[in-house]
């Protein structure tokens, strides 16, 4: 039976469903229609056989695809509890890349796109504030330990999690502003070729903006535009270091930040 060989690992709130869409597509990838498994950043999944059952019947059909894959963007999100704004849930799995490894192999791909980390969670409080989880008035700073809002921003420190498990060339990291808001066809070739299946059929791509999907999100005041900014220098440092990459892109997102904090 077959079992998934590469995975979507994340970022949430980083055009990842865009990309399940798109891979769902191609004629010699399969995924599975549930669009999120949460199977690996589940404890109680991993130690249950009836879940491990289901996570395997999930690809029953898959045998005949040369790439088989599923996407759950909070596999990237790892725990770390001396981190200031990791609350993981009772549920979380705290070895999510040792799961991964355990289940799957170590020749499974990963596939990481990454938002500016402000805007990630920017998007991640309006997407749990329209579904009623905050209270009304609190900020992105007051929401900043609940639902990984800030924690999982801190991709420098999630990455090196991954990378005590899973060598540089497992993952195919993009950034989002470039890729997927941006040459969508150069990122999808890129994906191809990392996945070692056929060129993407540029008439089958789904060319629907993830802008144009996004709902309508308040201005950021002031004081959340700060906090954000300060919050993540750091990590976004050690990020660019490891990537060799010095993000250009967010580097103007931080420069919008800074005035808009004033």
């Amino acid at each position: 039976m077959a079992l998934p060989n590469f995975l979507i690992i994340g970022a949430q709130k980083a055009g990842t469903t865009w990309l399940y869409e798109n891979l769902r597509r191609h004629p010699q990838v399969y995924m599975p229609a549930q669009v999120e498994m949460n199977f690996f950043s589940n404890r109680f999944h991993i130690e249950s056989a009836e879940e491990i059952g289901r996570y395997r019947d999930a690809f029953a059909a898959a045998e005949p695809f040369k790439a088989v894959g599923e996407k759950t963007p909070a596999y990237f999100w790892t725990v770390d509890r001396a981190a200031p704004f990791c609350r993981p849930l009772r549920s979380a799995n705290t070895d999510i890349p040792g799961s991964v490894l355990r289940f799957l192999g170590p020749q499974v791909r990963l596939l990481l796109t990454l938002r500016h980390p402000a805007m990630r969670a920017v998007s991640a409080y309006h997407h749990h504030r329209c579904r009623g989880r905050v209270p009304e008035g609190a900020s992105v700073q007051d929401m900043a330990t609940h639902f990984g809002i800030a924690d999982m921003g801190f991709y420098a420190r999630h990455l090196k999690a991954w990378l005590r498990v899973f060598p540089r060339e497992s993952f195919l990291v993009t950034i989002m502003e470039d890729a997927v808001l941006g040459d969508q066809e150069r990122y999808l070739d890129d994906v191809a070729a990392f996945l070692q299946v056929s060129a993407f059929d540029s008439a089958a791509i789904v060319r629907e903006s993830i802008n144009g999907r996004r709902q309508a999100a308040e201005p950021l005041s002031a004081a959340d535009a700060g906090f954000l900014r300060i919050l993540y220098a750091d990590d976004m440092d050690a990020l660019r270091e490891m990537l060799g990459d010095d993000l250009p892109t967010w580097r103007k997102i931080d420069e919008a930040l800074r005035t808009a904090s004033g």
